[in-house]
């Protein structure tokens, strides 16, 4: 099956900027945006993220995902200790850092039509979660420090 993007500037411009801020702010460190792509396999999960839903002009989920090595690098900078493992105080710390981000997309996301979107609930490897094949799925990496955040926005 072919999956089309069909996703309007008015969600995807606020979403990833706050991305984009948030984490600029909270690594001191530049963030790269890579290039948009539609993702046609099943999706799974890179290893730790969070899912926002969205509703109002549009509906569906905002997905922020990383493998969890970028969650220990990214806990790292937000702690300013040096972490080693992936355990609770990661999974609790990048809740937190996506609730800023989640805090930032409200903020923005206004001034580009009627959406509203849910807190966000952290989605682990171990967690179990909708079926998200035969979805429109647009995927936005962000990098830091050689580490990936995909921005995906799925279109229901």
């Amino acid at each position: 099956m072919k999956i089309k993007a069909d996703i309007d500037a008015r969600l995807v411009v606020p979403v990833v900027e706050s991305c984009e801020e948030s984490l600029s702010k909270i690594s001191n460190v530049k963030i790269e945006r890579g290039k948009t792509y539609v993702l046609n396999i099943p999706f799974t999960s890179m290893g730790i993220g969070a899912i926002i839903n969205f509703s109002g002009d549009f509906k569906g989920k905002i997905f922020l995902d990383m493998k969890s090595n970028a969650a220990i690098e990214l806990t790292r900078m937000f702690l300013r200790e040096n972490i080693e493992k992936f355990d609770k105080l990661v999974i609790d710390t990048v809740s937190e850092i996506l609730n800023v981000i989640a805090g930032n997309i409200v903020n923005k996301i206004h001034r580009y039509g009627n959406i509203e979107i849910t807190a966000p609930r952290v989605i682990t490897k171990f967690s179990r979660y909708i079926d998200l094949k035969d979805k429109n799925i647009i995927i936005i990496p962000l990098g830091f420090n050689k580490h990936i955040i995909n921005v995906s926005f799925f279109i229901e």
